[in-house]
């Protein structure tokens, strides 16, 4: 019933609501007092499919709220992830680059103190 007044009257859910409550209150006020158990009856089933389906929408989007909690913590950990990878190749490119810069340095130091020597004859003190 409310859909229906939502629907054709134009009503907001909350003003079809308020709207059943007082056409509720204005039929049981016309009839005998028998009769007001019955119209109780009618309305409170109305009421109470609008409970159930409340209930249902509200269940759904609890179900779609934890699907996108479960993609995002995917989402979170896969990012994580490569994080963690790209961390890792920097840090052996890295390792790799400092070892290359200290052959070179070796080297270059080796030729340096050839050279010393070759001033001197060539002959380490040694010899």
């Amino acid at each position: 019933m409310i859909q229906e007044l939502v629907t054709k009257a134009g009503l907001t859910e909350d003003q079809a609501g308020k709207a059943i409550l007082v056409m509720k209150d204005f039929i049981a006020s016309k009839l005998p007092p028998g009769f007001d158990a019955m119209v109780n009856n009618f309305f409170g089933q109305q009421a109470e499919a609008k409970k159930e389906q409340a209930a249902d929408e509200l269940g759904q989007a609890k179900d779609q709220a934890q699907t996108k909690a479960e993609s995002l913590t995917d989402n979170v950990k896969n990012t994580w992830e490569k994080v963690e990878d790209k961390a890792e190749d920097l840090a052996k490119s890295a390792t790799d680059k400092m070892d290359d810069l200290l052959d070179k340095a070796e080297d270059a130091g080796e030729e340096m103190l050839d050279k010393i020597k070759g001033f001197f004859g060539g002959k380490d003190k040694k010899d």
